[in-house]
């Protein structure tokens, strides 16, 4: 948890209309936007020098060269965490954004309450990838799968850690929520990937939230937005 104080913002966005739009509309006592750049370049730079709690990025194109400057910044500020503005990306644009340094996605036709509420959640250590997302960005081969085909080789442990993985819990967090330890939780989130034919969580979670009608336990917490 954060300490009591306001969250500090780096917003970057190639158009000073909207980061001027932006600055009005989120800052207040409790949020503040610390530094905005419109230069994509400056961005890493600007998140070293500052350290803001989190970073604001406006993505006009999801493609590699976004997910270069979100590598960049990441690797140039680790403790801050980063927030990506987009809509329907891609799923190589999702994988590679988190594989990057990603903590969170926000849409740009969202509401502004549901963007301060990402910002928030993220600065506060959580990861919001959620599944909400991911079902926008399913390869047509995730919805060719036979329904039922997918969910019921999970025991009820393995479904209990499926629905923590699309709430975006990491393997500690994962460990902490279902009171096992981490090395149990670990084995857990490999049979689940097994078990779906996934190389990755990634790849689980966007597999697992295709079947909404094969999971009526699970919550399948989303985005904020």
């Amino acid at each position: 948890m954060r300490a009591a104080r306001p969250i500090r913002v780096t917003l970057f966005d190639e158009h000073l209309m909207c980061i001027e739009s932006l600055c009005a509309a989120l800052e207040d006592a409790d949020l503040i936007i610390d530094t905005t750049t419109t230069v994509r370049d400056e961005l890493p730079e600007l998140v070293d020098r500052r350290r803001p709690d989190a970073c604001l990025i406006d993505i006009t194109t999801p493609d590699a060269a976004s997910v270069a400057v979100i590598a960049a910044t990441a690797r140039r500020g680790p403790e801050t965490r980063i927030v990506a503005l987009v809509n329907e990306p891609p799923l190589s644009f999702v994988q590679g954004a988190v594989d990057a340094g990603v903590h969170g996605f926000a849409r740009k036709d969202g509401t502004l309450s549901a963007l301060r509420l990402t910002l928030e959640r993220v600065a506060d250590g959580q990861r919001l990838v959620g599944a909400d997302a991911l079902r926008r960005t399913m390869p047509a081969a995730a919805h060719s799968i036979s329904p039922g085909s997918v969910l019921e080789q999970l025991t009820a442990r393995e479904n209990e850690v499926l629905e923590r993985m699309i709430a975006g819990d990491d393997t500690r967090h994962i460990a902490a929520a279902l009171h096992i330890s981490r090395s149990t939780a670990r084995t857990h989130v490999q049979n689940v990937r097994q078990k779906l034919g996934a190389r990755t969580r990634l790849q689980a979670v966007t597999l697992a939230v295709g079947h909404p009608q094969e999971m009526p336990r699970l919550r399948r917490p989303s985005l904020a937005g």
